[in-house]
């Protein structure tokens, strides 16, 4: 939680420390044994190893991009004198949801079954969204005390 400015906010991300700098690199010390071995099999007769080991890069690059992709997912929620702000999403997409802070409340619906997560929703009115789905079951419990405290809380007003 940060609370350099006057409103409380928090944010929720998942726990993924792998950047696109990191990708490539991987990529590269990926490609550089794969096309070894398939150039080596293909001058030795074997040529249908080339498209293999290309189908096989283009998937590992498709799975790191979507990797780095899915790291950069934020949720904040920030805590004003008369709203609750939520902003989700990714940079340039972000859904941002307001709620009065006085009626805001936050939840947990259970699994569908015990072997299944719970689901941490914030609202107010009959209108709510999901957060934390990135979080282990325990965190999004102490996620939902701390929301319930947020929400109690007066902020005092800076002028």
């Amino acid at each position: 939680m940060k609370t350099g400015d006057s409103a409380p906010r928090i944010v929720i991300r998942p726990n993924s420390n792998f950047t696109g700098r990191g990708a490539f690199w991987l990529f590269v010390a990926m490609t550089l044994p794969v096309l070894g071995v398939a150039v080596a099999w293909a001058l030795r007769g074997y040529w249908l190893i080339l498209p293999f080991a290309g189908l096989e890069l283009a998937v590992l690059g498709i799975a790191l991009a979507i990797t780095v992709h899915r790291g950069r997912y934020r949720e904040t929620i920030r805590f004003g004198q008369r709203y609750v702000h939520v902003r989700r999403g990714y940079a340039g997409r972000q859904e941002r949801v307001e709620f009065p802070r006085p009626w805001t409340r936050a939840w947990i619906e259970p699994g569908a079954s015990p072997a299944l997560p719970g689901r941490l929703f914030l609202g107010a009115g009959g209108t709510s969204c999901e957060l934390a789905a990135c979080l282990t079951e325990e965190e999004r419990q102490s996620l939902c005390r701390r929301l319930r405290e947020l929400t109690r809380a007066p902020v005092s007003a800076k002028k």
